[in-house]
């Protein structure tokens, strides 16, 4: 939960830095990804999306995985025009090869990725970048995307942080592991 409140409030090198003192991850839940999704944070957002429990990734249409990796693929683009048709050729050859007859779930979010996405993303390599077939700009397609995935990836509450934080703040003090020094302040504020 700390690291869910860290990231969700921008304090992302905090979050990183605790996880490495402390060697706790974020297993089965994620930061508020319509706060990376509004400021394109895209590889934050791909990242927190694979460390997601199968169920929940699974819960998530096909159609917002592609639009997730479309969008990080064009933001890419834009920012390095060189970079994109790497970009474009890697893709393909890792994440889009046929599945060679077997059933798996993924193939489908694969498939619709090949089709509809792939040709905007090449038209945007030779052309200017284009957002979205409908006209939308870049922060409104942001902004759509990560209002869609907050309906499927659900994040901890600040209040049951707060909550979680006093329990463990109390705990110390009446365990007497809190250092001395804080431990008179920490009384004045929380009882």
């Amino acid at each position: 939960m700390i690291h869910l409140h860290l990231l969700s409030n921008g304090l992302s090198r905090t979050s990183q830095l605790l996880q490495e003192e402390s060697s706790v991850g974020l297993p089965g839940s994620t930061v508020n990804l319509s706060v990376l999704t509004n400021v394109g944070r895209w590889g934050d957002v791909l990242t927190s999306l694979n460390r997601l429990d199968a169920e929940v990734y699974d819960a998530i249409p096909a159609t917002l995985i592609a639009e997730v990796k479309e969008m990080t693929i064009l933001e890419l683009s834009e920012a390095d025009p060189n970079l994109s048709m790497q970009i474009y050729d890697r893709l393909i050859d890792d994440d889009l090869q046929p599945i060679d007859g077997k059933d798996d779930k993924d193939s489908g979010k694969k498939s619709i990725f090949t089709t509809k996405s792939i040709n905007r993303m090449r038209d945007s390599f030779t052309s200017s970048v284009k957002f979205s077939d409908s006209g939308e700009t870049r922060d409104q397609r942001r902004a759509r995307i990560g209002e869609e995935l907050e309906i499927y990836v659900k994040t901890a509450q600040d209040d049951k942080l707060l909550m979680l934080l006093r329990q463990s703040l109390l705990w110390q003090v009446h365990t007497n592991t809190l250092p001395k020094a804080l431990e008179t302040k920490v009384r004045r504020l929380l009882v």
